[in-house]
């Protein structure tokens, strides 16, 4: 695989992984219905895989429409490379971004 289809693959991993826990979190709620001493709490407990669903699906729409104005030419975070920004973090020498294409580090002055 190309780096673009790595860097996709980076972005949409963390909502695919927060669809799968939450249909993982499906399963061993239903086996907290059988317990005697979870039971109660399983009024409570099943709304927690329907709201890791939405957000998992929110993010997998936010992530698409990054990449979907990356692909037009309009996104205004993006390396010298070509390929999108990661989330900000903090360094040694000031706010950093990692490029999701080539892995490079990008300090603040570059992208704002």
């Amino acid at each position: 695989m190309d780096r673009w289809t790595w860097m996709a693959v980076r972005m949409y991993a963390p909502a695919l992984g927060l669809l799968a826990a939450s249909m993982l979190a499906t399963f061993a709620i239903e086996g907290m219905r059988q317990s005697v001493l979870l039971a109660g709490a399983h009024q409570t407990a099943q709304w927690l895989p329907m709201i890791g669903f939405g957000v998992g699906a929110l993010w997998m729409l936010i992530t698409t429409y990054r990449l979907w104005r990356w692909n037009r030419g309009e996104s205004t975070d993006a390396c010298e490379c070509g390929g999108l920004l990661g989330r900000e973090r903090g360094g040694r020498y000031g706010a950093y971004r990692k490029c999701l294409a080539c892995a490079r580090n990008i300090n603040e002055r570059y992208w704002r």
